[in-house]
């Protein structure tokens, strides 16, 4: 028994299949148009198709970084394979099409196969993508590990930094202990001889070599690798 709603009881409706066929075609007309990754449209028979539709175009095309042009028409071919698997799980779980129209046994039959193969081809093609679950978590596990192992490289180079730093910096310190100790304990001659005739030039000398050299280790560093770190990031 039909649950359909019609204008007028006494005119039959015309019942059409469900599941789109080479002989049938679509089992209603288009109403509700879409936009595909493609750049396309595509047309579906109801709302509800029309929003499952956008929610899961919406999500892989957020969440992965499709630049082929053959891979972007896998992902247009998966919707509609997705969205037909979605029309079919529907109508099986209600027992009727969007008119309301029941299912006999032979129809329900038919949706069942139809689900499975349309759901053995999702599948092949997800995997072809590289979008199933398995490949997701591979994925981020890979580049956690990657991650991981880089930030061990990163901590081990600043830490030689660290050691040049601190290696260079003994050396200018020591060479500042003996140049201001020799000033302290020359005559003003021989502070001329030193090329330091004022105390304003020990200071001058601080500022112009000792800061500079020990700058240089820092600038080296930044220029010839952690660059790099900030390109990769």
């Amino acid at each position: 028994m039909s649950r359909a709603c019609v204008d007028s009881p006494a005119t039959p409706v015309a019942r059409r299949p469900a599941i789109d066929t080479p002989d049938s075609g679509p089992a209603r007309p288009a109403r509700f148009t879409v936009a595909t990754p493609s750049g396309g449209y595509a047309e579906l028979i109801h709302r509800r198709e029309q929003e499952f539709y956008e929610q899961a175009r919406d999500k892989y095309v957020s969440e992965y970084q499709f630049t082929t042009a053959n891979d972007i028409r896998q992902i247009d071919r998966l919707l509609l394979l997705e969205v037909q698997h979605f029309r079919t799980q529907w109508f099986l779980t209600s027992g009727a099409d969007y008119q309301l129209n029941d299912f006999d046994a032979k129809e329900e039959e038919a949706l069942r196969k139809a689900q499975k193969e349309i759901g053995s081809q999702i599948a092949d093609i997800q995997r072809d993508l590289g979008v199933t679950k398995s490949q997701r978590e591979k994925q981020q596990a890979d580049s956690v590990g990657a991650y991981i192992t880089d930030l061990k490289v990163r901590a081990k180079e600043h830490g030689v930094k660290r050691e040049k730093e601190l290696g260079r910096a003994l050396e200018l310190m020591h060479e500042e202990f003996a140049l201001v100790g020799a000033w302290m304990r020359s005559n003003q001659a021989e502070r001329e001889k030193l090329g330091f005739p004022k105390a304003e030039d020990v200071l001058t000398w601080i500022q112009d070599y000792v800061e500079v050299e020990f700058k240089a280790v820092d600038d080296y560093f930044r220029e010839k690798q952690q660059r790099f770190w900030v390109r990769s990031m």
